[in-house]
């Protein structure tokens, strides 16, 4: 557990989420979980709870007040404690009530069957805040085949547990059914995310992503964005494919800046596509999206502030804008054993990403509420300031 504290303001719902990200939160009482009005986490991608076992449903979020949203990690040692005070949730930290809490309300498209059997939310989900829906068009990553996944990751195995009842690969027609029933009953939605696990073929796996792009793109209301975090194809020409299918913005998922880092971490990005080829597809992004519609992901605490800094004026300067994510140790990643980043490294990783918003004039992916393991609206808001 880290030890600066001291530089929390306790009133900011941005350096509690931060203390929240770092340290994660514990709780008293399984009763916390067992109310089924609130959205619980699907598992579509990963699971971080070491004491998840014990509960038969987990809330994906938790909501600060300012619609700060933030990802519940589960840790019984956190001094940060998840409570009920006079049926209100509470968050405390030690003994001390610090704010009040609430979590996402159950959308009302869970529970409606689809025409394969499926579920809605086993195709599409709320994933990082109300407004977002998300579809994880392939739950499988190539790289576990070939023991070259990056080491913080744990897609394969959450997909063999926890996530199992989702639907593995989700193709067009079922992808449209999901949308359509959820932009009818669901009046929050601003944005749709796609995700994917990489294919063996990257341009395949793209043309699969771009198929189901298109048909979500046909029964999506005008003013909701479509994101895209994806791996590059090699074909960089296949970017204004995506475009023309209906995508605003596009997040290639580099991850760590530091060459020697990224070798190591990302094994499978660096022999099996090259980390020379995302710098390629970063400035092929920008000519088809433009500047500010293209962004990097890193994932936050594995390289040093410094390392950071460097990667964020590099890619600013041709027109890619950072998106980070906090790492947090999954129990089934090769970094299970690897602390999250501190409080005080969180704070300056905040504070440099809003400089360099500023002075880009940079927008967050979702401007409205953010995600919850990413600290991008947060920064942008001036939260760190």
């Amino acid at each position: 557990m880290n030890n600066s504290i001291d530089l929390l303001d306790f009133s900011n719902p941005g350096h509690i989420k931060i203390a929240l990200l770092s340290s994660g939160i514990s709780i008293n009482s399984q009763d916390v979980f067992n109310n089924p009005l609130y959205a619980e986490n699907q598992f579509p991608y990963g699971y971080s709870n070491d004491e998840i076992k014990n509960y038969s449903r987990v809330p994906a979020e938790i909501v600060l007040p300012q619609e700060v949203y933030c990802g519940l990690h589960l840790r019984k040692d956190s001094p940060w404690k998840l409570g009920i005070n006079q049926n209100e949730f509470i968050l405390k930290y030690n003994d001390k009530i610090v704010m009040p809490i609430t979590f996402i309300p159950r959308p009302n498209f869970y529970g409606k069957p689809l025409s394969n059997g499926q579920f809605c939310e086993k195709v599409t989900v709320l994933y990082g805040n109300k407004h977002i829906l998300s579809f994880f068009t392939r739950g499988y990553c190539h790289y576990f085949s070939v023991n070259k996944q990056c080491k913080f990751c744990s897609l394969n195995p959450t997909r063999g547990s926890y996530g199992k009842s989702n639907e593995l690969f989700v193709k067009p027609e079922i992808a449209r059914e999901a949308a359509k029933v959820a932009f009818e009953l669901y009046n929050d939605l601003l944005y749709v995310n796609h995700c994917s696990g990489t294919h063996k073929d990257n341009d395949l796996g793209l043309k699969f992503q771009i198929d189901v792009l298109k048909a979500i793109s046909e029964v999506t209301p005008p003013k909701i964005k479509q994101h895209m975090l994806t791996m590059p194809p090699d074909r960089l020409n296949m970017l204004e494919d995506l475009k023309k299918a209906g995508l605003h913005t596009i997040n290639f998922a580099l991850e760590v800046f530091d060459k020697d880092k990224f070798a190591v971490i990302c094994e499978g990005k660096n022999t099996l596509y090259g980390r020379d080829k995302f710098f390629e597809a970063f400035k092929k992004a920008v000519d088809v999206f433009g500047k500010g519609n293209s962004y990097c992901n890193f994932v936050g605490g594995l390289e040093s502030i410094d390392s950071m800094a460097e990667g964020f004026d590099y890619l600013a300067s041709i027109g890619i804008a950072p998106s980070i994510n906090v790492f947090h140790p999954d129990p089934k990643s090769k970094l299970n054993k690897k602390a999250p980043p501190s409080i005080d490294y969180l704070l300056k990783m905040g504070q440099l990403q809003a400089s360099i918003y500023k002075k880009n004039k940079f927008i967050p992916i979702y401007p409205v509420g953010g995600t919850r393991n990413s600290l991008d609206t947060e920064a942008w808001r001036g939260l760190f300031d």
